[in-house]
């Protein structure tokens, strides 16, 4: 079985669209995404960041590219 593909586009005024490509419509549900710019962190600090920073760290957690 092959796995599902995550697709990132991000054009010239940093608009970033995402897609997931299914070529085996194996019915998987597609992953949730979450995005963190750096003016984000410069700007606050929450939770939904602490988050996605525990998560990167995570052992389950791979990067892809």
């Amino acid at each position: 079985m092959k796995n599902p593909t995550v697709l990132v586009d991000v054009d010239d005024e940093g608009q970033v669209s995402v897609y997931w490509h299914d070529p085996e419509m194996s019915g998987r549900q597609a992953p949730e995404i979450c995005i963190v710019y750096n003016e984000d962190r410069e700007l606050t600090q929450c939770k939904l960041i602490e988050d996605f920073d525990e998560l990167c760290q995570d052992q389950w957690t791979q990067q892809i590219f």
